[in-house]
């Protein structure tokens, strides 16, 4: 670990981040990271200044418990949920907005603006995954209202998951973990 912010560790090489298992750094995790440096700076013309991940996850015991109080014992698995993210500074354009690309076209890119007391989207729309993240850090956490000043930052985000949608290992969770770890 490189640096540690106030609330999330800052890692600087991806062996911090990964074991590598048979392989793994070389065969899919560095590939995954440069492909999505590629494709952001396809879509957004420029390099991303960070990454954020988060792991999905498999309850060993007490599956669908953890919200009823109850113990859990989870445990983090190899599959991620990733973005690739630039924040756009004041003055900059999309500085009032948050863009979001993601690698699976089945996922329509969207534009939204970056307040954190926007409503949600109607029915069972993906953004809203993102937009529970988003909020739960910008409407609950002190110290980060504090330091924004009422002001939040744009951001340029690419989305790519290798987290199985709807198999049981978290995705949701992994996508609002990642975006809230992106915001803090």
């Amino acid at each position: 670990m490189e640096n540690t912010t106030n609330f999330v560790p800052l890692y600087t090489s991806l062996d911090d981040v990964y074991e590598d298992n048979n392989n793994s750094m070389s065969d899919r995790h560095i590939p995954r990271y440069q492909s999505m440096a590629k494709k952001f700076k396809d879509i957004y013309g420029e390099a991303p200044q960070f990454f954020s991940r988060a792991p999905g996850r498999v309850s060993i015991l007490g599956g669908h418990a953890d919200y009823c109080g109850y113990n859990v014992l989870p445990a983090a698995l190899e599959q991620d949920f990733l973005m690739a993210f630039t924040v756009v500074e004041e003055g900059q354009e999309g500085q009032d907005e948050i863009s979001v690309h993601n690698t699976n076209e089945k996922f329509q890119a969207e534009k939204f603006s970056n307040r954190a007391d926007q409503k949600l989207f109607d029915g069972n729309h993906w953004a809203n995954y993102f937009l529970c993240g988003y909020k739960s850090i910008m409407l609950h956490n002190e110290e980060i209202k504090k330091l924004l000043k009422d002001k939040p930052k744009g951001l340029k985000i690419l989305i790519d998951s290798s987290v199985p949608i709807a198999a049981g290992v978290s995705s949701s969770s992994a996508f609002t973990v990642c975006i809230a770890i992106l915001t803090a």
